[in-house]
């Protein structure tokens, strides 16, 4: 990475709406701790810390303050294509596992969460707001979606979305994503729905249509908030319902004050 290139935004997103225990490291910037978040049922708390890691071959970590986490890989790394059709980073189901201090209380994690990273000119300058969703459902499948919307856009319209289906049977990006978000008071997501259009693979013309893997969430537990830079940023705790299964996840929202 170049003195000028736009830096890597990160992320590593996991939880267990059943502990419940959950948490989520959003890094726009590699030189700033970024939005760093844990919580239980009781409380969502935004503290200092830093992720360490950023290659998809590679265990990432979140230390210190506490905090004892380490995100393996559990599956295939999906390429995330820009609008451009140029690489633009990855998603990846990863295994959390470690320890946090919350409230003086020890937590022990042991769980599925996302990791992904997007990077190749992105700048978050451009954009008045993202929306980073993930969800997974044991043993080992789910979901990740960015949506970033530009300044003068009026409605997600005009989102720049990239998508993918992370799946044991074949993990794989979404030529097609949609979402909706509903929200309540201090425009917190409360519920989101999603429709990801997979990609045919080369010489399915002849087969059937595709129908689109769906999932529907809603907010469990507090949520956190924190600001950094000039984006204000909050994010929760879902629970996800796909294909029959329910399953965990967290949402973030980050918008410009």
């Amino acid at each position: 990475m170049t003195a000028d290139a736009p830096p890597a935004v990160r992320t590593v997103a996991f939880g267990d709406v059943d502990q419940p225990v959950w948490g989520i490291a959003w890094v726009p910037d590699p030189r700033e701790p970024g939005f760093v978040c844990l919580g239980d049922a009781d409380r969502a708390v935004p503290l200092s810390a830093s992720l360490v890691g950023e290659q998809a071959d590679e265990e990432w970590r979140l230390e210190p303050d506490g905090v004892r986490l380490t995100a393996r890989p559990a599956g295939d790394a999906v390429p995330a294509t820009g609008p451009d059709g140029v690489s633009a980073g990855f998603d990846q189901l990863c295994r959390v596992s470690g320890t946090f201090v919350l409230a003086g209380v020890e937590q022990k994690v042991d769980c599925l969460g996302r990791r992904g990273a997007r990077t190749k000119g992105l700048d978050l300058g451009r954009f008045t707001s993202v929306r980073d969703m993930s969800a997974w459902f044991e043993p080992g499948a789910g979901f990740a979606l960015v949506a970033l919307r530009p300044g003068k856009a009026r409605g997600q319209e005009s989102d720049v979305i990239t998508a993918a289906v992370l799946d044991p049977e074949g993990s794989r990006a979404v030529a097609e994503p949609r979402f909706s978000t509903t929200y309540a008071a201090h425009g917190r997501p409360e519920r989101a729905g999603l429709e990801l259009w997979l990609a045919r693979d080369e010489g399915d013309e002849a087969q059937e249509p595709q129908y689109p893997r769906r999932a529907a969430g809603e907010a469990v537990g507090p949520y956190a908030a924190a600001t950094v830079g000039a984006l204000d940023v909050q994010a929760a705790l879902f629970r996800w319902h796909s294909r029959g299964h329910d399953g965990a996840g967290v949402y973030l929202l980050a918008r410009r004050g």
